[in-house]
């Protein structure tokens, strides 16, 4: 509630070596193109945010890495500007959800596509966790 802002700290970014492989080896995937989203809930400990997410960019996808960076930042920034209603629903729920936004698209896309695809991956995981709780 407090992160109300259209921001994306580094406490929010899912990085170490650990935390990355658990999320790879226990998560669940789904498919909205340009994106493979992998995610895993986690129990939160008292002052932790309420998600923790990463961006990918494979170099078997795009070779250049001034491409890889380009779409690596365009994630991020759809990320930030539509994360709200996620984030409301596990702080509601008072758990961890580590996130990671693999793109599979074989070219770099239009920000408005990868915007349009972020909002809909993000209310697909809503969607889910919704479920998780009732079910």
């Amino acid at each position: 509630m407090a992160l109300r802002r259209n921001t994306f700290p580094k406490k929010e970014h899912l990085c170490g070596k650990l935390l990355v492989d658990a999320l790879y080896e226990k998560g669940e995937a789904f498919f909205v193109y340009p994106f493979r989203v992998v995610y895993r809930n986690v129990s939160q400990s008292e002052g932790d945010v309420a998600i923790l997410c990463m961006a990918g960019v494979s170099k078997r996808k795009l070779k250049k890495a001034v491409d890889r960076n380009y779409v690596k930042r365009q994630i991020r920034e759809a990320y930030r500007n539509n994360k709200h209603d996620l984030w409301d629903v596990m702080q509601s729920r008072g758990e961890q959800l580590h996130l990671s936004f693999n793109f599979i698209g074989e070219k770099c896309e239009k920000t408005s596509l990868i915007e349009r695809q972020m909002k809909k991956s993000l209310k697909k995981l809503v969607e889910i966790i919704s479920k998780q709780v009732n079910a």
